[in-house]
């Protein structure tokens, strides 16, 4: 616990102009108080004095929560680098490829069907061949991110079962989940 106290006071005083913020407003008050002869109550003293330290709080979250954003984007795209050459590596070697393998590789764990589209587009610029054999038609309007755990949550071998019939039952499975959200 005190250490983690020790770690907010640091933030917050790396962030000492916010901190100062409250004060020199109040300061800014109390001479236009006594040049324009008005009476301001000390409450608005007091509120304004104490601005400061949510003001010092936000930012030193800001910065925190930007390092860890960072941090997981720069894991994220590892994470999909790793993904990339191990496909490459197997299609290659002609040991597997296509969409039973871009299956295999769990690629829902990337969390973005953005990200998804990005590492699949980048396989098949390493591999010069379409990872999804043809199939991808059928995914366009598919959230990968589902369609991939879809696969997965069900077992689902790509050898086996076609992959615009998975894309059908997962926007079945969309379109229930939206209906009932509708009835909420």
């Amino acid at each position: 616990m005190w250490r983690d106290l020790w770690a907010y006071v640091q933030a917050m005083w790396r962030h000492w102009a916010g901190l100062l913020s409250g004060p020199t407003a109040t300061v800014i008050l109390l001479v236009w108080q006594v040049f324009a002869k008005t009476n301001i109550p000390p409450w608005v003293f007091w509120l304004v004095a104490l601005t400061g330290i949510p003001l010092a709080g936000f930012l030193a979250w800001r910065e925190e929560h930007r390092k860890l954003a960072a941090e997981g984007d720069s894991e994220l795209r590892e994470l999909a680098s790793r993904m990339v050459e191990k496909y490459v590596t197997l299609a290659e070697s002609h040991k597997d490829e296509g969409p039973h393998s871009l299956a295999e590789l769990n690629l829902a764990a990337l969390g973005s069907d953005a990200l998804i589209r990005k590492t699949i587009y980048r396989m098949f610029q390493r591999i010069g061949r379409d990872p999804w054999e043809g199939w991808a038609g059928f995914v366009d309007d598919v959230d990968l991110v589902a369609f991939f755990t879809w696969i997965r949550d069900h077992r689902l071998n790509l050898h086996m079962t076609k992959v615009d019939e998975v894309a059908k039952q997962v926007k079945a499975a969309a379109q229930t989940l939206a209906r009932l959200r509708d009835v909420k």
